[in-house]
């Protein structure tokens, strides 16, 4: 109902919504926190592909069982927003090549 917080662009997966890694890079750096409350990168790639290297603060979740338990079983509650707060809490799913383990979870 309300317009993306962060420029998209067409990915391999038409009922999703995919972006740059120029864009992650800004994410990163901090340059969209006036529209992100808070984000969450999921490395979806298996456990020794991110012992290689990962994104700092990237949580390894690499089947749908973890998926459910971390953000569906153990949900936080986020602080509440009020009415004219449009920052959002946003999720990325990250794999290798972004366009097969991360859309499948």
């Amino acid at each position: 109902s309300l317009p993306f917080c962060l420029p998209i662009i067409d990915g391999r997966h038409n009922d999703l919504k995919s972006i740059t890694a120029k864009t992650m890079r800004a994410l990163l750096a901090g340059d969209y926190d006036d529209n992100i409350a808070s984000y969450q990168v999921i490395d979806c790639r298996y456990p020794y592909e991110f012992v290689g290297g990962h994104i700092r603060g990237a949580l390894n979740l690499y089947t749908q069982d973890q998926i459910i338990d971390q953000l569906v079983k153990t949900k936080t509650e986020l602080p509440s927003i009020t009415a004219g707060d449009q920052k959002r809490h946003i999720l990325v799913f990250h794999c290798e090549f972004s366009s097969e383990r991360g859309p499948k979870l």
